[in-house]
């Protein structure tokens, strides 16, 4: 949920005491603030999933080569397998130092508004910013390819952990 902004011309703030235009803003901001905190909530989680999943996978096919020792058959596929998952983690670390950045660009335009006396669209200064707009697509596109790298990886390592130990037995 986005608050939408009232035009200067019409916005109900303009005739009301210091005190209630205050105390409004402070509900609008908070009920903002709300919403975001409960979408960045579920994106973290997510992103900590898939960080995880990849990451443990990983290491669970490292411990699975100790297993099979020598004679693998299709070792090219377990190469495969670790360059997705290595490289769904090194996606995930670039996607949490894009966060983090977007964040304090965040702050610093919500603090620019802030400073300016609440101009009627101070909401739109971190939703409008064509910078974090840019950043925030390439942030999307980034989650769909460490979404794939993830369930190619995965489908890789299960494709070679199957075919060694279907052979081995």
């Amino acid at each position: 949920m986005q608050i939408n902004p009232v035009p200067k011309e019409k916005s109900i703030l303009v005739g009301l005491t210091s005190e209630l235009r205050e105390y409004l803003e402070n509900i609008s901001l908070k009920d903002f603030d709300g919403q975001q905190k409960v979408k960045d909530y579920v994106q973290s989680e997510i992103n900590k999933i898939i960080f995880y999943l990849g990451t443990g996978t990983f290491v669970l096919s490292i411990s699975f080569i100790g297993y099979l020792k020598n004679n693998l058959l299709h070792p090219k596929v377990l190469i495969v397998a670790w360059v997705c998952l290595a490289l769904v983690i090194l996606g995930q670390v670039i996607i949490h130092t894009l966060s983090k950045w977007v964040a304090d660009k965040k702050q610093t335009l919500i603090n620019k508004s802030r400073s300016s006396n609440f101009n009627h669209s101070w909401q739109d200064a971190t939703t409008k910013d064509t910078e974090i707009i840019k950043w925030m697509k390439y942030a999307s596109y980034l989650n769909i390819i460490i979404l794939t790298l993830l369930l190619g990886g995965i489908i890789a390592l299960l494709f070679f952990a199957s075919s060694n130990l279907l052979y081995r037995n």
